[in-house]
């Protein structure tokens, strides 16, 4: 099914190779430089809005999907066409390494079923806007904060997509490193799609490794808590607390409010 769809979007979308076929425009209209590639049509999205016209400043903000220290995410509208979009609005602030780095992993990502797929990059001069696609199905968090746990057969499906969206990006030697129920979405055709990849890194690879404690602690490998360098194994570690929280409706380790129990249950049990 998931190999049907990604034919699908193969034969509905022409080639893109990095950032020839980006085009770039100045619009006189809040200074905004736009910079987009064609909309990209999938499984679960109509097509995006076109080309003509594609302007942050025609969307009609409807309501806030969710906050973080990275800004937010607003559902949106587009005139005249019968589509919802999903908009993350960064602060500049934040830096433009991580943005473009964010923009650079979501153009490669285009190729993924599993990872939820950009329709247009645009900035103001303060702002930075990843317009994507709109995931209606909600989120792993959601969907077990109401059923409480999941039946395996619904578990192995899930956890299989997962694991075709992360194997996509380590191919690419890209680590997201926040692999956590909030950031597995479901789309309108039940299938799971992976989303903010704002923490993640590119040229990870086995002989190129990273430091930092970065991402949710809960979900964080022990080599991350404890500072060490590492590699794309570590969102395998995260998928395992996923897949334990989707199994039996909680972590394997200590899932209380207090951070240093979660960091010594993690690193010593």
């Amino acid at each position: 099914m998931a190999s049907n769809g990604h034919e699908k979007r193969k034969r509905e979308e022409e080639s893109v190779s990095g950032l020839t076929n980006i085009k770039k425009k100045r619009s006189g209209e809040n200074n905004i430089i736009t910079e987009h590639e064609e909309p990209t049509a999938g499984t679960s999205q109509d097509p995006g809005p076109s080309d003509s016209g594609f302007h942050i400043s025609r969307f009609t903000r409807l309501q806030t999907l969710g906050k973080g220290g990275f800004g937010e995410v607003v559902l949106a509208s587009f005139p005249g066409r019968n589509i919802f979009t999903a908009i993350k609005i960064v602060d500049r602030g934040s830096g433009a390494d991580m943005i473009l780095r964010e923009r650079r992993i979501l153009l490669k990502a285009q190729d993924c079923p599993f990872i939820c797929h950009l329709y247009a990059a645009q900035q103001s001069a303060n702002k930075a806007y990843f317009i994507m696609e709109y995931l209606s199905g909600g989120s792993l968090r959601a969907m077990i904060r109401m059923c409480g746990r999941l039946d395996i057969s619904s578990v192995r499906f899930y956890t299989a997509e997962i694991v075709c969206g992360l194997q996509f990006l380590h191919q690419h030697n890209i680590v997201h490193r926040d692999i956590k129920l909030d950031n597995i979405m479901v789309d309108r055709d039940g299938h799971i799609r992976l989303i903010d990849l704002g923490l993640a890194q590119d040229g990870v690879t086995s002989s190129n490794k990273i430091c930092g404690r970065t991402g949710t602690v809960k979900y964080m490998a022990p080599e991350v808590l404890l500072e060490k360098e590492y590699d794309t194994a570590v969102d395998w570690w995260s998928l395992g607390i996923v897949v334990s929280r989707m199994a039996a409706g909680q972590s394997p380790f200590y899932h209380g409010s207090k951070k240093e129990k979660v960091i010594e249950s993690i690193t010593t049990e």
